[in-house]
């Protein structure tokens, strides 16, 4: 024979005397069904439920199942506030109950404790944030430079610790040809993300610019611990910035290390093929050189060096 748990039990007392009364209260009353969920949309469980009548002291109290779910039968039509609470969070709306009907509603719970009308502040602000950033980025691309700082800046006055935004900020200035600024955004930048390579892959291009070789290396080394660790940009464009870096400091042998280690990384990064095909060409290897030149092109067969490199290879082939 099987036996019934208590908890079974209870829950079919239950469900008989809702049956019993569901004709009688269908007639009279009405009821809210609903479910209370954070802020990913994932079920609350045990959270505090109040439904408080707004013209009467009648209230009453429930709590959410694992499914963060509730319901409550029996309620007397009329204007009503129904709130949640779980340890800081907290959140209400107002329904109005209808004579034999059940509300359905979603209680959202707001970090901090938030009312409503500061919930509704917030999300108006990350609006205001994200219309800001995606102007920014309009800007960005229509080289309305100006504008496109003013709100990145804007943005940044919402947000103060937006990585993006300052990486975006870092782009702009650095496009105006604001190299000062455009090395303090991309700082701020890779502070805030330490692990995102292409911040500071941007950031030895900007200090390249400004002659800042120390700093271009250190920039640099951060890059290839970011790619390392999977934080993007990629490890060729770490390599061949530094490779850059050797090579400006007439370091051709190191210079030609790092290109070779670039296009190993990656073959088809042309600037790292064609910058290596340099690095041979400088250092009499006429046959690398050229095997790197013909790279390039396969890899970038229109690239803003393709004449030079066809020009070496000829060259190079009537020797």
């Amino acid at each position: 024979m099987m036996l019934i748990t208590r908890r079974a039990l209870n829950a079919i007392l239950v469900l008989a005397v809702f049956l019993l009364l569901a004709p009688a209260a269908a007639a009279q009353t009405g009821g809210v069904r609903g479910k209370v969920v954070d802020a990913k949309g994932q079920p609350v469980e045990g959270a505090e439920i109040l439904i408080q009548s707004k013209e009467s002291a009648r209230k009453l109290q429930l709590k959410s199942n694992a499914k963060g779910e509730f319901i409550q039968i029996g309620i007397f039509p009329g204007e009503y506030t129904v709130s949640a609470a779980k340890d800081n969070l907290k959140t209400q709306i107002d329904v109005r109950v209808g004579m034999g009907e059940a509300r359905e509603i979603t209680l959202s719970l707001a970090p901090g404790g938030m009312s409503p009308e500061q919930a509704a502040a917030q999300q108006k602000q990350i609006e205001t944030l994200k219309l800001a950033f995606t102007e920014g980025v309009t800007a960005i691309q229509a080289k309305d430079l100006d504008t496109a700082i003013a709100k990145f800046n804007e943005a940044l006055a919402i947000a103060p610790n937006c990585a993006d935004c300052y990486y975006n900020l870092g782009i702009a200035y650095t496009q105006k040809d604001d190299l000062d600024n455009a090395a303090l955004a991309y700082e701020k930048a890779g502070e805030l993300r330490p692990n995102h390579a292409e911040t500071w892959n941007n950031l030895v291009n900007v200090y390249n610019k400004q002659g800042k070789s120390d700093k271009a290396m250190e920039a640099s080394n951060k890059a290839v611990a970011a790619a390392s660790s999977g934080g993007g940009g990629g490890n060729a464009s770490s390599l061949f910035n530094q490779g850059v870096i050797l090579w400006n400091q007439n370091k051709y042998e190191e210079a030609r290390d790092k290109f070779e280690a670039a296009t190993k990384a990656d073959p088809k990064h042309a600037d790292s093929q064609y910058r290596l095909a340099m690095a041979h060409l400088n250092l009499g290897d006429m046959a690398k050189a050229s095997a790197a030149f013909e790279a390039y092109l396969e890899a970038a067969p229109n690239g803003p060096h393709a004449e030079e490199a066809k020009q070496f290879l000829d060259a190079i082939r009537k020797q």
